[in-house]
């Protein structure tokens, strides 16, 4: 088979993805090209008359909408990196340390929600709960100690340092993928310069602008979508019911745009594909294998 030049010149595994991702994205944009032509405004006009009458329906979708956002899921994906990252020294030792920590922490929570503004009498009770519960966690917490987290941890295979690296290389490909892609489509947004419908609704703007700084002419690919796309690819790897959830969760995200008059319907498309391909493509280039992980 013959692949385009482009393609020769990467290496063999990586040539056959390449390709099919250039036909994937053509024929991505063919469609979104049809859809500002007829559907963009017909949908859009349609969401924003109906918008008044489901009232329950549009806060449903706030929330959903929520989970497509970038931070949302860049967040806690770094802090669960650094946590791999961290016990992957001494696991049981660190595993012991951060549940004591987490205790204390809700303690602290706890006690500054019952005191917004402690005074010094107030802190006297509070320094001996603290010690207290430093000492029965070291005392009668049998569950902490290093032993009970060694049976735990041999039990689910975690003891496996092989399987530890092997969870951090796909948590850092996904941190990549999710950033990677969040960070491309913004430079796309500002690159296209695509109105929101809310201009178009309200001032009847409905074209291009390229380089335009403002966040209302940042609608082509939708964000949202995009980091949707980038997550539910990784979720279809697990397989089973997971790739149902895979496929709710990014046409949820993908429908919330357009129930909330954010973005078009070319807009979630481009978005969707996008975030995909990007996953897609890292995933099969550098993919975490049991042989890469004994590297």
């Amino acid at each position: 088979m013959h692949y385009p030049q482009f393609c020769q010149k990467a290496s063999g595994d990586f040539c056959t993805p390449a390709a099919t991702a250039f036909v994937i994205a053509l024929l991505t944009s063919l469609f979104c090209l049809l859809s500002i032509q007829w559907l963009d405004q017909p949908v859009t006009l349609w969401m924003a008359q109906n918008k008044d009458n489901l009232p329950v329906l549009q806060s449903v979708f706030k929330v959903v909408s929520m989970f497509g956002k970038g931070v949302a899921v860049i967040a806690p994906a770094t802090v669960a990196l650094a946590l791999l990252w961290w016990l992957d020294g001494r696991l049981t030792h660190k595993i012991s340390l951060l549940i004591r920590i987490s205790v204390l922490w809700t303690i602290c929570w706890v006690w500054l929600r019952l005191f917004p503004n402690p005074t010094w009498i107030q802190a006297f009770p509070f320094a001996a709960i603290i010690v207290i519960v430093l000492w029965l966690l070291e005392r009668y917490s049998q569950h902490l100690s290093v032993q009970a987290i060694n049976k735990f941890l041999a039990d689910k295979g975690w003891m496996n340092k092989q399987l530890r690296k092997l969870c951090l290389r796909w948590s850092f490909l996904f941190w990549v993928a999710v950033l990677g892609s969040g960070i491309l489509v913004n430079v796309l947004k500002f690159l296209i310069g695509r109105p929101r419908p809310e201009l178009w609704l309200s001032q009847g703007l409905y074209g291009f602008d390229p380089l335009a700084l403002a966040h209302a002419w940042h609608s082509l690919p939708s964000g949202h979508s995009t980091t949707a796309g980038a997550v539910a690819v990784f979720i279809w790897q697990v397989g089973g019911v997971w790739r149902t959830i895979a496929l709710l969760y990014a046409l949820l995200i993908a429908i919330s745009r357009l129930v909330l008059l954010q973005h078009y319907l070319a807009d979630v498309v481009a978005g969707l594909v996008f975030g995909a391909l990007i996953s897609w493509l890292l995933l099969k280039r550098y993919r975490p294998t049991k042989a890469s992980a004994q590297a």
